[in-house]
């Protein structure tokens, strides 16, 4: 519990056998479920997962990959079973600070939100490739142009959701498009939002600058067929 509330962190992972023990054990105590969502992983994550379940920690199996928005929703499905009125949504790859948790959740635990995304560029100074930044910030412009918004980060994987928020998003997308539909949706929706800044390591990150061309492509395309949809 935290001031109250009862908290779920769920973890999509897909291939993170290297990380996924780290991730899990640096939860914080005072959160009250874990739910680890292996989405169709070829190595020993789920493995490695299933040895670590516990009292608080649960894992779930996709027995063929449904991509990272499809493993987020799928969690959401099922974190309903666990009453939670806060769900974090964290990276499996170890890249961002658990401890931090406590600073995604203080606003809802505080009723002024229902959903915190984490920012890379806000206060703290983090040590991102160039090729990524300047991806991030081209794809954040874009959301916040088409669609009046006033985000700093818009692919930031360190989130916390209020279970009022989870209920009124009709999210649907599969792939890394989900992070955009998410805060598209909560301006529809009238769902307020805060940025929180966090920080994050790209040590153990093993994604190219090719890899990572080809995703931001992808979400830029999204983007603009969305904005043609409206």
């Amino acid at each position: 519990m935290y001031k109250g509330k009862a908290v779920c962190v769920l973890i999509p992972a897909f291939n993170e056998e290297k990380s996924i023990t780290k991730t899990i054990k640096a939860i914080p105590g005072f959160v009250d479920k874990i739910l680890v969502i292996d989405d169709g992983s070829h190595d020993h994550t789920y493995s490695i997962a299933s040895e670590l379940c516990g009292n608080r920690t649960f894992l779930i199996r996709n027995m063929k990959n449904r991509g990272y928005g499809g493993a987020i929703i799928r969690g959401f499905k099922e974190i309903l079973k666990f009453n939670s009125d806060i769900v974090v949504l964290c990276d499996a790859d170890g890249q961002y600070d658990a401890d931090e948790i406590r600073y995604l959740i203080e606003p809802l635990s505080n009723n002024s939100c229902d959903l915190v995304t984490g920012t890379r560029f806000l206060s703290i100074k983090n040590k991102i490739p160039i090729y990524r930044k300047f991806g991030i910030w081209m794809i954040t412009s874009l959301l916040n142009n088409l669609f009046n918004l006033k985000y700093s980060d818009s692919q930031c994987g360190f989130r916390a959701f209020s279970s009022k928020a989870i209920d009124n998003m009709n999210l649907n997308q599969k792939g890394m498009n989900f992070s955009l539909e998410t805060l598209i949706c909560a301006k529809k929706q009238g769902i307020k939002v805060r940025e929180v800044p966090v920080h994050v390591s790209y040590k153990e990150i093993k994604h190219g600058a090719l890899k990572s061309l080809n995703h931001g492509l992808q979400l830029i395309l999204y983007l603009i067929l969305k904005d043609h949809d409206r």
